[in-house]
């Protein structure tokens, strides 16, 4: 009659290895779906070398609009009640409604420059910030199961060990069973 007790080296236990492969697999694929494209399209924007000047035209535009609209407000307003301003009374308020026009250009354009300097700034940061974060999870994800895995594999191995010299143990009794019965 042979006994068999197995090899005495027990299986590896891969189980936590692909528990994180197919949730890596899963958030790269939502990564890949949802968070991409827009990534890209701010990366695009804000790696545009005429970014600022793009955003500052913009606003010098609706600056200008804007006092072109106050001056049509105010000559409506002067013809609604009836004023009739003097030559020297009408360039004077020609004078006045362009210098507020220009320094509010100015404004805008400044300001405006400055802000998409500062939004370019922080999204570039804020973008790679969020490539750092998601690869940071991900390590921390893999180290945990990694220690899991091995933790695990740890205990098998030391079962293994226990089975085994148990093993050695029994038969030791039974042998000096059998040799005291003969």
């Amino acid at each position: 009659m042979k006994i068999s007790f197995g090899s005495g080296q027990p299986q590896v236990d891969t189980r936590a290895r692909d528990i994180l492969a197919s949730i890596t697999k899963d958030q790269r694929a939502m990564y890949d779906t949802l968070y991409k494209p827009t990534q890209d399209r701010l990366q695009a924007r804000f790696n545009n070398p005429n970014y600022e000047n793009n955003m500052a035209n913009k606003a010098f535009a609706y600056s200008n609009q804007a006092a072109l609209n106050g001056t049509g407000i105010s000559q409506r307003t002067q013809q609604r009640f009836g004023m009739t301003p003097t030559a020297r009374q009408q360039t004077a308020l020609n004078t006045s409604q362009a210098l507020a026009k220009s320094t509010a250009g100015i404004d805008a354009l400044n300001t405006t420059r400055q802000g998409a300097y500062g939004l370019k700034t922080a999204g570039l940061n804020a973008l790679t910030g969020f490539n750092a974060q998601q690869a940071a999870g991900l390590r921390g994800n893999a180290g945990a199961m990694a220690g899991l895995e091995s933790r695990r594999n740890s205990q098998n191995q030391q079962i293994a060990a226990a089975d085994k010299a148990a093993t050695g143990q029994l038969l030791g009794t039974v042998a000096g069973i059998a040799v005291g019965h003969m």
